[in-house]
């Protein structure tokens, strides 16, 4: 496999080497240009289908202009907690719930991981819910102009949002730093991890409308069941600073899992480990 050129620095020699330093480097191997990079995987949890993010003004502190990077974004939250519920939806659902769940109803949005995996979410779905009894439940189909929640302070005079519409997950991650024949785990997580996204970009109308037709499908993808990571630390002699340096060289080394490698791997040699 061609590894990448990007050349990492670590002060002090220390071999603490972290997502947030390495993110680039692993993003650009996996997905090159046509995928964003989670920039911390302690967040990456905020990342996911239908997550809402704004640009806010601040300078990149990588080199990677296409990365997805917290000092220039900022996460509103998600899709189905943004939403003004119209007046007149809510009553007609109320209007035609059962008798024993209207008292104690919650209207919610909700989107089923089903229809987000097929990329078959078309519509934005309105259901209510009873408190007591999940099962009873009303569903209406809202018109493809949404509205967002303006009253909420992270979204007040916004003029633009954008919205994840595709996002890569691997199930397991490991990051591995070898120095001579010794190697150390450093970040080892066992939960679903998203690695990268794309996301479409919507105007805010009046009220905070938003043509929710302009993209209709989105997708959850897994590259693999995991990814594992290594880091070969090569110390530089001479050093003009009083501080010893360490240049990292970050290299995707395999996905395993129970899948096969996804096609980006594949482009990539990957090797696939058992």
């Amino acid at each position: 496999m061609q590894r990448n050129s990007n050349f990492l620095k670590v002060v002090n020699g220390d071999p603490t080497i972290s997502w947030d330093v390495i993110r680039e480097d692993v993003g650009e191997q996996l997905f090159g240009n046509k995928y964003s990079t989670i920039p911390i995987l302690n967040e990456a949890k905020a990342f996911d289908i239908l997550c809402v993010y704004k640009k806010v003004i601040g300078e990149s502190t990588t080199t990677c202009t296409k990365c997805f990077q917290s000092s220039t974004y900022q996460i509103i939250g998600f899709l189905r907690d943004l939403l003004l519920v119209p007046q007149c939806n809510r009553k007609r659902l109320l209007d035609i719930a059962p008798r024993d769940v209207v008292s104690k109803i919650a209207p919610v949005y909700q989107f089923s991981h089903q229809e987000i995996k097929d990329g078959l979410l078309k519509e934005v779905i309105l259901r209510v819910f009873s408190v007591y009894h999940q099962q009873s439940r009303v569903e209406r189909i809202l018109s493809e102009e949404i509205y967002l929640d303006t009253s909420i302070a992270s979204l007040r005079d916004l003029k633009t949002v954008y919205i994840l519409s595709d996002v890569y997950f691997c199930r397991r991650f490991y990051l591995y730093t070898r120095i001579g024949c010794r190697e150390i785990i450093h970040n080892q997580a066992n939960e679903r991890i998203p690695l990268g996204f794309r996301s479409a970009k919507f105007k805010l109308g009046p009220a905070g409308s938003l043509n929710f037709k302009k993209v209709c499908k989105y997708h959850q993808k897994w590259i693999s069941s995991g990814v594992r990571v290594e880091v070969t630390n090569t110390p530089l002699l001479p050093v003009t600073s009083h501080q010893s340096r360490i240049v990292s060289r970050t290299n995707v080394v395999g996905a395993f899992g129970h899948r096969k490698p996804n096609s980006i791997f594949r482009k990539l040699s990957l090797k696939t480990m058992s």
